[in-house]
């Protein structure tokens, strides 16, 4: 009974923890909102090139129909009017390029003075007014350095709020593929935050059955973090989704992390299930030394260490080093060595791990356990 009182203690305060902080976020995300309201108004500057004779114009609303190419701008058409005009801008001969404010030129002065939070305020209102613009063609208007460089800036001072809001509104599919890597860089650092739903919210904004490779290897870093910081049944079932990407190059790697995800989730009877179903993977195949990863982790878990450490020798020996299973998989084996007893073997590897992989999650958990073996 006084388990279940201390269990119960435990877990009321782990939620209001956890509602406090989701609040303190969304309050960030509603005051990220108003930026809209308060900049969202300005007029953006740009020039509309047509034969090659420039004429100013402004933009004053959303891309109208953007299947058909139409944008709406707004005309000088003398000092004390304007009207509104419609151009098809697929039929060629147009061209919309932002104007350059001063502001943007003296926010890049002061990142290379390293005031970063005085950039990010002096360039953010000429910013918002171009996010709603992001979904017309990069090609027809030239607004992506911008952006792209207050992306940056707010990721390098850990405004990740902001940065989660502007990822969101923009449309992957007709953005530079630059933003992709601003996209996974926030999303994985929302997974360290404990908020899985954001990040993973982020990551289905550019899932796309046509992925390409670079794509799919980033999708699969990013579901291995979210299994690594305790979120197995969820990268489980992203990784049923993603599998059925057309041209997947990595079913056999997504297929034994599932089997892995089991068995963080304390049902190795599900592992040992989904490696049959599989099948033996051939020792040419890459997932080879993967596959013998995940069976040492069985024989682990049953204590078998003579097993687990032979199987994990050769999983090392078969591991191509670009693997991103590499760093646990020589965790793993520095953890069995001790707990066969071998010190030496076992310091020797987790040393490596720091050596070869500084910025791991794998080089943290090593390097505390050989502190504290140091006398």
């Amino acid at each position: 009974m006084f388990i279940k009182l201390i269990l119960f203690l435990f877990l009321f305060i782990y939620t209001i923890a956890n509602t406090e902080n989701n609040n303190d976020f969304y309050a960030k995300i509603n005051q990220i909102k108003n930026y809209f309201f308060e900049y969202g108004s300005l007029d953006i500057p740009a020039y509309l090139i047509e034969n090659n004779h420039k004429k100013n114009l402004l933009v004053i609303g959303r891309a109208m129909d953007t299947k058909m190419g139409e944008i709406v701008i707004l005309k000088r058409l003398s000092d004390n009017g304007s009207g509104q005009i419609i151009l098809p801008l697929k039929d060629g001969g147009f061209h919309l390029k932002w104007i350059v404010p001063d502001a943007y030129k003296k926010a890049i002065t002061y990142v290379k003075q390293s005031k970063i939070p005085q950039a990010i305020t002096l360039i953010r209102p000429h910013i918002y007014p171009l996010i709603q613009y992001l979904d017309i063609n990069n090609e027809v208007f030239d607004i992506q350095h911008p952006i792209l460089f207050f992306l940056k800036i707010l990721i390098e001072n850990e405004q990740w709020e902001e940065a989660f809001f502007i990822l969101s509104k923009i449309s992957y599919k007709k953005v530079n593929p630059i933003y992709q890597n601003f996209l996974f860089k926030v999303s994985e650092q929302f997974i360290t935050l404990r908020q899985p739903t954001l990040a993973i919210q982020l990551f289905e904004k550019v899932f796309t059955q046509n992925a390409n490779l670079q794509l799919q290897d980033k999708m699969m870093d990013f579901l291995y973090l979210l299994m690594l910081n305790g979120y197995p049944k969820k990268s489980s079932y992203l990784y049923d989704k993603i599998i059925k990407i057309h041209d997947f190059h990595f079913i056999i790697e997504c297929r034994l992390w599932q089997a892995y995800c089991h068995l963080k989730m304390k049902q190795p009877e599900l592992t040992r299930m989904s490696i049959d179903k599989l099948g033996k993977i051939p020792s040419n195949k890459k997932e080879f030394s993967l596959y013998l990863f995940i069976l040492s982790q069985l024989d682990t878990l049953e204590e078998h260490f003579e097993d687990a450490i032979t199987k994990l020798s050769r999983a090392i020996i078969y591991a191509p080093k670009d693997s991103r299973w590499v760093p646990e998989l020589m965790y793993t084996t520095g953890y069995v060595y001790q707990e066969l007893g071998n010190i030496e073997a076992s310091n020797s590897i987790h040393k490596k791990v720091t050596l070869f992989f500084p910025k791991s999650f794998w080089a943290i958990k090593s390097h505390q356990i050989i502190s504290e073996k140091i006398p």
